[in-house]
Formats: C-alpha cells, sequence, structure tokens
C-alpha cells in the first residue's frame, strides 16, 4: 500500500472514532449539573454553591417597656355645686401610667405614655339636711267666708348629688439623663400631648321619707291652676386640651433588664368647663405628682 493510501486509511479511521465519541461527549456536558473529567477535577464552569446568611434580623436595642404610680395634688374643680376633689391636701388623687420608649445612648432617650387619674367622686346630700319645698296649696275659693285666696303647703326635702370627674392623658416625653453616680441616674424631662377630660353631675331631690320629690303637681283651690315642681338636674360633657409636662428624678438598675425609677412631675392638663350655679365656668386643670415606676428593658 502507498503512502498516501495509508494516509487515507488514518484520516477515515480519525472521522469515524470522533463520531462515535461526540454522541458520549455531549451527554456528559449537562449544565448545570457539576460533572469531573478523568482528572478528577471539577469543572471550572460550574456556579458555585450558595451560603445561607443565618444572620438573625433585629430592630436595634435600648426599646423599654415602663409603668408607674402617682400619688397626686389635683387642683380642686367646681362640678355642679360640689368641689372635686374635695379636699386640697396632698395626696388626693393617684394616677396609673404605662408606655413605651426607645434609649438612643447613655444621656438621651424618649417615650410615650398613658395615665389614667383615679376620678374625683362625689355622692352624697349637699344642702346640709332638709329644705322646704312646696307640695301643694290650701285656700277658700273667691267668695268665701274666712279666708278668700290661697297659702302654700310645704314639705321637708333634701338633694342626693352625683358628681365625677375624670381625666385621661397621654405625652410624648424627652428625657435628657444626667450620669450615672453611685448606681443613680438623674435626669429631667418634658412632656407633650392631650388631655380627655369627661365630667358628670347629677341631683335628684327625695322628701324625707325616702320619695322622689321631682315632679310633684297639685292644684290650686283658689286659681284652679295646676302646678308642677321639677327640681332635678343632670348633665354630663366629654373635652380635649392640649397638656404638658414637666419632671425629674433619678433611676436605678436593680438588674441589666429593670430599673427603678423615682420622680417627681408636673402635669398641666388644660382647661375645663364646668356647669356651676352662675352658668359654665372655664376652669385650670393641672396636678403635681410624686411617682415610681419600673423600666423593663427586653434586649
Amino acid at each position: 500500500m502507498g503512502v498516501l493510501s495509508r494516509m487515507n486509511a488514518i484520516v477515515a479511521a480519525a472521522t469515524v472514532a470522533i463520531a462515535f465519541a461526540a454522541p458520549s461527549a455531549a451527554s456528559a456536558w449537562e449544565w448545570p449539573n457539576l460533572r469531573f473529567w478523568d482528572d478528577g477535577e471539577p469543572d471550572a464552569l460550574a456556579p458555585p454553591s450558595a451560603t445561607a446568611d443565618e444572620t438573625p434580623v433585629t430592630l436595634g436595642t435600648g426599646w423599654y417597656l415602663r409603668g408607674d404610680l402617682g400619688i397626686a395634688g389635683d387642683t380642686q374643680i367646681p362640678v355642679g355645686n360640689v368641689i372635686l376633689p374635695k379636699t386640697s391636701s396632698f395626696p388626693n388623687n393617684y394616677a396609673l401610667g404605662l408606655g413605651f420608649g426607645y434609649k438612643y445612648n447613655n444621656w438621651l432617650r424618649s417615650d410615650i405614655t398613658v395615665d389614667y387619674r383615679a376620678a374625683r367622686v362625689f355622692n352624697g346630700n349637699t344642702t346640709g339636711g332638709t329644705i322646704l319645698c312646696q307640695d301643694g296649696a290650701v285656700g277658700t275659693p273667691a267668695g268665701g267666708a274666712a279666708f278668700t285666696g290661697s297659702a302654700p303647703v310645704y314639705g321637708n326635702c333634701l338633694d342626693y348629688v352625683q358628681a365625677r370627674m375624670n381625666n385621661v392623658h397621654a405625652l410624648f416625653n424627652v428625657y435628657a439623663d444626667l450620669g450615672t453616680w453611685y448606681g443613680l441616674t438623674p435626669y429631667v424631662g418634658a412632656g407633650i400631648g392631650f388631655n380627655m377630660n369627661y365630667q358628670r353631675f347629677q341631683r335628684n331631690w327625695y322628701y324625707n321619707n325616702g320619695n322622689p320629690y321631682s315632679p310633684t303637681v297639685w292644684t290650686d283651690p283658689y286659681t284652679k291652676g295646676t302646678y308642677e315642681n321639677y327640681w332635678d338636674t343632670k348633665s354630663a360633657s366629654t373635652s380635649y386640651s392640649l397638656a404638658w409636662a414637666l419632671m425629674g428624678g433619678a433611676a436605678y438598675n436593680i438588674t441589666n433588664h429593670l430599673a427603678i425609677d423615682v420622680g417627681v412631675r408636673y402635669v398641666n392638663l388644660g382647661s375645663v368647663y364646668t356647669s356651676g350655679v352662675f352658668g359654665s365656668i372655664k376652669q385650670s386643670n393641672s396636678t403635681k405628682e410624686m411617682r415610681v415606676g419600673f423600666r423593663y428593658t427586653p434586649d
């Protein structure tokens, strides 16, 4: 066989080998599955495996919850014909508060608080006993003999008054912590928000035997007219006003998560209108408090 014939035979054999090997090589390449070549090394074009990020997501530290109990000296305000609270001495009321806040650093924090002030309440008699109340008339018709005309007939009556005033206020407060000294962290602060005031007054009249006086109806024997006395009164109202506060105190960390807070606070609850003997009266509403509370920091 000549040289040219031998070369043609080699080329033909190589072509046949490539034709059989091509399908096998194509089946071995399946993107993106990882395949290994004969040297055991991974394919450089295979995508890298993803690593899950297990870092927990947090909202930041410094959040805290608070609860407070305060004894107060509330301003006396007339509601109807009674003054609430009944005494001006300190304390004459108390308040309960809840809130949450955030401590930005060792010097600055803020919170939102909602305080419910105990109702100023009065239930009882305000006349100091009985008073005369007309419940009839006697007399002789016109042209009669001994007496012509009419004269009133009175009974003994007393009132029963139910009066109350409620205040609930919400404040946004900012505090400056003044460093820690021997475990105590003094602070000063101020707050602003609103107050909701609810007041109710009801006055009912009774005979001294317990029977209601209002309404009492009688007929005058002289005029033949029918008369009715109605003395009972009732009113209620709800109003909102701007409120602001100034406060100061000191906190002590019992644990890393719990602190006790002792302080004083002045709260101006705005103005309210009350119904008195001489009509509606504008009154200033404020309070001074001594408070003890706890702040809980969960993280």
